[in-house]
């Protein structure tokens, strides 16, 4: 449930800082009920958090891509509009 609940959370987030805060604090939290909750060996603890801290860097990486993309069709999109 919390790897769901950071990346539906970082799809909002635009902001770099922000979300690799947010991806930060995720991973911490998840770590912590890995730890307590299932009372992990010290090895599967940290295989879970590196996978589940890889996917959100991965999202995160996707996203900002997707952001270039999207800022360069609008500027195009309005450099287009100035020339009619």
């Amino acid at each position: 449930m919390i790897p769901i609940a950071s990346i539906y959370t970082l799809y909002f987030l635009r902001s770099a800082i922000i979300r690799l805060a947010v991806i930060t604090v995720m991973s911490f939290i998840f770590s912590f009920v890995v730890t307590v909750i299932v009372h992990g060996r010290r090895v599967d603890i940290f295989a879970a958090t590196t996978l589940q801290l890889g996917l959100e860097v991965s999202n995160f990486r996707a996203s900002l891509e997707s952001y270039r993309r999207n800022d360069e069709t609008q500027s195009n999109q309005y450099q287009l509009e100035a020339r009619l």
